[in-house]
């Protein structure tokens, strides 16, 4: 009886190996967070990018679904300077923060004046939430353009293992598309917009990864679409499903800080970390 249940132990462990399903989610790995050229390059993300292509080659066979989103914007938005204008008529830089207070002052106010209700609500509800203030960007991943496009390496990667094993296919989640709203996580805006389902929670995606045992994540950047990201999974999933390929997520230097604090505190709730070069 012993011997037997020895058995039936390893065969249930093997089995348990056989049917794992495991999931890769690369954020926002596109031309102008990843290229030098780009409009919004965050230093260091070429280098993920090489080994993000490494980690897929290496572990292509085990590796059952492949999720990537995508910012995407149009040039008139929230966050660009072409949506504001200033009491003193000069541009608004990039890296500009433009706080509730700002606006009531007229320091910074909507360059279309019918969109000052919409405004004043998301300056409020976006300082409550505590996560981020507004913050001024370069137009960046403009639909259409290069700077949208997947960077190359990893779109060759991505296309050469739907190439490998027909019938699967890398899903592409496009976020970012509502002009008045930020849209760092994957899963929900910052503040959503009640007229607009794509500023809601994208129960699609979490359904899908629900699937997976484990999901590997990587991407750009740490501190805000990542970190933004599993901050939402983590409500729907448990952490210890998810693991971070550290070397292939890197922040924006002045926003290195956020970045740590975010590993630590999600290492202490459950979830891993990584590096490329792990065999699965």
């Amino acid at each position: 009886m012993m011997l037997f249940i020895k058995y039936l132990h390893i065969f249930v462990y093997s089995y348990t190996l056989l049917i794992m399903r495991t999931a890769l989610l690369l954020i926002d790995m596109q031309n102008d967070f990843c290229s030098p050229e780009g409009s919004l390059f965050v230093p260091g993300a070429e280098s993920d990018c090489a080994r993000v292509v490494v980690f897929l080659e290496n572990n292509a066979e085990k590796i059952d679904d492949i999720y990537m989103t995508m910012d995407c914007h149009q040039f008139f938005h929230i966050a660009n300077s072409s949506f504001w204008k200033s009491a003193d008529g000069n541009e608004i830089p990039v890296n500009t923060t433009i706080t509730h207070a700002d606006f009531l002052s007229g320091k910074y106010t909507p360059v279309i004046d019918t969109l000052r209700p919409r405004v004043e609500d998301y300056l409020l509800s976006l300082e409550s939430l505590g996560r981020y203030q507004l913050t001024i960007w370069p137009p960046h991943c403009l639909i259409g353009s290069w700077g949208f496009s997947i960077q190359q390496d990893v779109w060759n990667a991505v296309n050469k293992w739907e190439q490998r094993f027909p019938g699967k296919s890398v899903n592409f989640i496009v976020k970012s598309r509502n002009p008045l709203t930020e849209h760092y996580s994957a899963i929900r805006t910052e503040v959503s917009d009640p007229f607009d389902a794509t500023t809601k929670t994208n129960f699609a995606l979490i359904d899908n990864l629900k699937k997976a045992d484990k999901i590997f994540v990587a991407g750009e950047s740490l501190s805000h679409s990542v970190a933004n990201t599993l901050r939402d999974l983590f409500i729907y999933i448990i952490p210890q499903r998810f693991a971070l390929l550290t070397d292939c997520s890197t922040t924006l230097q002045i926003y290195g800080k956020n970045a740590l604090n975010f590993i630590e505190s999600s290492r202490e709730i459950g979830m891993t970390t990584a590096t490329s070069d792990l065999i699965l």
